[in-house]
């Protein structure tokens, strides 16, 4: 009899420290997030927003600061409204200018360079002294993206930017990361891409009344976002 009081006991002391842990964890993110206006910001570390045509994008006119690998220093970006760095592209593509589109991941999206260094910037100076019209090249690269992506990007938010040229730069590992994400993605009849539905969104709502409230659930729904793509990309590690 002794035994199971102390068993009892035991387990409610153990849940009184599981709920002082968290609360002290809640309280923790809450300092940090406060004191924390800006945080340095790497490319894995990027808010992105969750949705149903594209998997993830990142949030529109957003300021982050970046660190620059080679210098150490950072600096402050904001993104426009279509969630890409660079300036507010006019909605409609006039006769006098011609628009390079460039999409890709985030060896496009350049983390750690300014707008200077990127190579966007360089391609516009390059091109523009043997062109008469003014050259415009819109940076569209996001974090973690795959040609399939893009394509979704493309179709779903950047069509009405009119593009004359679209350039998309891809590697090797870009073409694994398009192959696995096909699992979570929505074909036609023609086996064409019509979106790819992040998994988290199936059973976002009730999580997300938790998320409003507490810092824990979004950085636990976070982390469950990265484990559950990693799991899909572990069961489908086969390209034939």
């Amino acid at each position: 009899m002794w035994r199971r009081f102390a068993f009892i006991k035991h387990m409610i002391w153990a849940v009184v420290w599981l709920i002082s842990l968290i609360c002290c964890i809640e309280v923790g993110l809450r300092i940090h997030t406060f004191f924390a206006d800006h945080p340095v910001t790497e490319s894995a570390d990027l808010d992105r927003v969750f949705c149903h045509q594209t998997h993830h994008h990142l949030k529109p006119l957003e300021t982050v600061t970046l660190l620059h690998p080679d210098t150490g220093n950072t600096f402050r970006e904001t993104l426009n409204s279509f969630g890409l760095r660079g300036t507010e592209p006019s909605m409609t593509n006039s006769d006098d200018v011609i628009r390079i589109l460039c999409l890709g991941d985030e060896m496009t999206f350049g983390p750690g360079l300014t707008q200077q260094e990127l190579f966007t910037t360089h391609l516009q100076n390059l091109l523009q002294d043997y062109l008469p019209r003014k050259l415009e090249v819109i940076n569209a690269g996001v974090p973690d993206y795959c040609p399939l992506l893009s394509l979704l990007q493309y179709r779903h938010r950047l069509r009405s930017l009119d593009p004359d040229v679209i350039l998309l730069t891809f590697e090797m590992g870009d073409v694994a990361d398009d192959y696995r994400v096909r699992g979570l993605t929505s074909l036609d009849k023609n086996g064409l891409p019509l979106g790819c539905p992040h998994p988290l969104l199936r059973n976002e709502s009730e999580f997300k009344k938790l998320q409003d409230q507490f810092l824990l659930a979004k950085w636990l729904k976070t982390k469950s976002a990265d484990w559950q793509t990693q799991s899909t990309y572990d069961s489908l590690d086969q390209i034939d």
